[in-house]
């Protein structure tokens, strides 16, 4: 008989600094703000199928060029641009492949922002 594993979960926090100074990002003339919650999050998921999740989530990045979001698995990888404005060009690799090659976009929300599900959402009628 099989034993199936159980989903399990590890993960550390913290904060960087006590605040963030002002004039910085998007409010230049900012005064500075103090931080009440860990700004930097790093876990590792396992699911109940074996699969393993790593997760990494911080605002402590002045600028960085990891993706938003990748995915690998056995038959290849898969980058997804800024999921809060859905700019940038979708990526995925398999093994039959030399390199990243652009995903078109098929889902008709290129450039649409943050928010746009919320509109799809409004838009639907109830029941279908």
């Amino acid at each position: 008989m099989v034993q199936q594993e159980r989903a399990r979960c590890s993960f550390r926090s913290d904060v960087l600094a006590e605040e963030q100074p002002g004039g910085q990002g998007r409010q230049p003339g900012r005064e500075a703000v103090p931080i009440q919650v860990d700004t930097h999050v790093t876990g590792v998921l396992r699911h109940e199928s074996g699969v393993l999740s790593t997760l990494v989530m911080s605002f402590d990045c002045l600028a960085t060029t990891a993706a938003s979001l990748e995915v690998h698995g056995t038959p290849g990888s898969s980058v997804v641009p800024d999921p809060n404005a859905f700019v940038g060009d979708p990526l995925v690799r398999t093994d039959s492949d030399s390199e990243c090659r652009r995903l078109s976009v098929s889902a008709g929300y290129e450039k649409a922002g943050r928010g746009y599900s919320l509109a799809d959402l409004v838009g639907t009628r109830p029941g279908g």
